[in-house]
């Protein structure tokens, strides 16, 4: 049924996964942007003992306290996940079943459906490349398990394998995230079931209900979230989004060139390093038109306008065609609009379109083999993405290699960007009962001392109260009254909230400090408006030297090493 090939597909994948996490354990890298420094805290945060099932708690460490209804479900599995294991053990656990799943469910997606018919290797290869791809592991099963949604529905749609596809359909809503990929990929399933059975022109039942299932899946799993809503237990801060006049929206000509750089390079949170699946779709594609009277027509060709249309809807998610509809429904300000969460799945499913159709019509089995272990190649080496990102498979096996290459070197270990002991020595200075103080954080992510168990003000969040942006701003207003951009981006965004210095606003908090410390000259804080959050600490990897904030405030002490690359100094913000 599942062949070799498959057996040593998924044991290679799974190898090549957890060989860097296991010799270099909490010293590998972990990607830190809208990974570590929210995802991953607000797993950890939500998952203490107490609130993980509990809509009525409240969670003290971030933005000065939050309901639990503003934290991820306590019904899925990446929170789970938390409560079951240490940590870094719980991210390895859901990187690890992200993969397994994303090739297993291609891999049945091809055998059975897009591929079928054609020969094991070139389909075991395309499932590699596509369980390489560089997945948000906390986002657990929302990219990686859609193949198997595909599936699951597919064999609904003949009347085959029922048990195991409604199986699978009751689960994905525990394992994925509804507001990001969850909601589109409902959206895109029921609008191509839609479509066939109009094609069709005939009444397919068991989709139907494959599709209820999810949805009965979703309003259990995110019953919190669900509710939270209908409530309104407070207005979010994304209700002041998409505003007229604000500098993150696109004329339509821009909404397009940003259209293309995702139909191009792909999407940044959902990569699909796809160019060589585009290329040899497109070699393909003209191989057909030449041979047009006597080939076969590819079945892969309407992928293609798929990928495009969900392409656009990332293009004009900020279109300010839309505000007098935002102004109509203010509710969808805060609504980010990305089908693009599914182009993995389109891109990898045009792929063992080209490859069948490149054996079995071309009768060109090689060439298949040969399509399908480049884009292998390519998804396993990580390139082809978003510029800036730090991919973890190739940072880790660099850092196995013993590269010295500056890339590797300055990026932060899992251990490094916590820096817990180090931690542990502030706590023990401040002498305080953990949990009684808040902290404000100068060049730190405030997530970091979250997670080390010190509250603070501020932080990284994606649904908080617009009141407190409004009180935060109070901090922070002279100091973003100095740059256009930093103030555009707290007020006309606003989900980090952090004490960050307009002269730094370029300076990397993801990356390791530099030996020689960033000194911060001019720094207009009102700490009385600090103190009113219920802040009495400031730590800062920053050294301040300007000479009337520091009047304000008392050095307890400078702290650095314990392993961390971190040099904070401690201060006690004077009455």
């Amino acid at each position: 049924m599942w062949g070799r090939l498959f057996w040593v597909g998924l044991a290679l994948v799974a190898l090549v996964h957890l060989l860097p996490r296991l010799i270099l354990g909490r010293d590998s890298y972990v990607t830190i942007h809208d990974n570590l420094d929210i995802e991953f805290v607000l797993r950890v945060l939500a998952a203490q003992p107490g609130r993980i099932f509990s809509p009525e708690a409240q969670v003290p460490e971030l933005m000065g306290g939050l309901p639990r209804a503003s934290y991820p479900t306590g019904a899925n599995l990446s929170t789970l996940a938390f409560l079951l294991f240490p940590p870094f053990v719980a991210y390895v656990v859901l990187e690890l079943l992200a993969r397994v799943a994303a090739f297993v469910g291609m891999f049945l997606l091809l055998r059975d459906h897009v591929a079928a018919g054609g020969s094991a290797l070139p389909r075991t290869l395309v499932a590699m490349g596509f369980a390489f791809l560089p997945f948000y592991s906390l986002y657990g099963l929302s990219i990686a398990g859609q193949p198997l949604v595909a599936w699951a529905l597919l064999e609904l749609w003949r009347g085959r394998s029922r048990a195991a596809a409604f199986v699978l359909l009751a689960l994905f809503p525990f394992a994925s995230i509804f507001p990001t990929a969850g909601v589109f990929l409902l959206a895109a399933a029921g609008l191509v079931y839609a479509g066939a059975m109009l094609a069709q022109r005939r009444w397919v039942p068991l989709p139907a209900a494959g599709l209820a299932v999810l949805v009965l899946g979703y309003l259990i799993s995110d019953w919190q979230l669900i509710s939270g809503q209908i409530s309104h237990e407070f207005i979010s801060h994304r209700s002041v989004w998409r505003q007229a006049g604000s500098p993150y929206l696109y004329d339509f000509k821009t909404a397009l060139r940003h259209s293309w750089a995702n139909f191009y390079w792909g999407s940044y949170h959902a990569a699909s390093l796809h160019r060589p699946i585009a290329v040899a779709a497109a070699g393909v594609t003209a191989w057909w038109l030449l041979h047009f009277k006597s080939a076969t027509r590819p079945s892969f060709l309407w992928l293609l306008p798929a990928a495009a249309m969900a392409s656009l809807s990332i293009g004009f998610n900020n279109w300010s065609g839309l505000v007098p509809a935002w102004d109509l429904v203010p509710v969808l300000r805060g609504v980010n609009v990305r089908f693009s969460w599914l182009l993995p799945l389109i891109w990898f499913s045009t792929l063992g379109g080209v490859v069948l159709y490149a054996e079995a019509v071309m009768k060109q089995r090689w060439l298949a083999i040969g399509l399908a272990a480049l884009q292998m190649g390519w998804c396993f080496a990580e390139v082809g993405g978003w510029s800036g990102l730090q991919p973890e498979r190739s940072v880790n096996y660099a850092r196995l290699l013993g590269s010295t290459n500056e890339d590797i070197t300055e990026t932060l270990s899992y251990r490094e960007f916590f820096s817990p002991e180090l931690f542990d020595e502030i706590e023990a200075a401040i002498g305080a009962e953990p949990g009684s103080y808040r902290v404000g954080n100068v060049g730190l992510h405030p997530g970091i001392a979250a997670f080390n168990g010190i509250n603070v003000v501020g932080g990284y969040h994606q649904n908080y109260p617009l009141s407190r942006k409004e009180d935060f701003l109070r901090v922070t207003g002279g100091e973003l009254s100095k740059s256009k951009k930093l103030n555009d981006y707290v007020v006309h965004w606003g989900n980090r909230l952090y004490l960050r210095p307009s002269e730094g606003q370029r300076w990397s908090l993801n990356t390791r400090p530099p030996s020689a410390r960033r000194v911060v000259k001019d720094f207009d804080l009102d700490l009385q408006a600090l103190r009113a959050l219920g802040a009495e600490y400031l730590l800062s990897a920053y050294e301040i030297r300007d000479p009337a904030l520091l009047s304000k405030l008392e050095l307890l002490g400078s702290f650095s090493g314990k392993g961390s690359p971190y040099t904070i100094d401690v201060y006690r913000l004077r009455p």
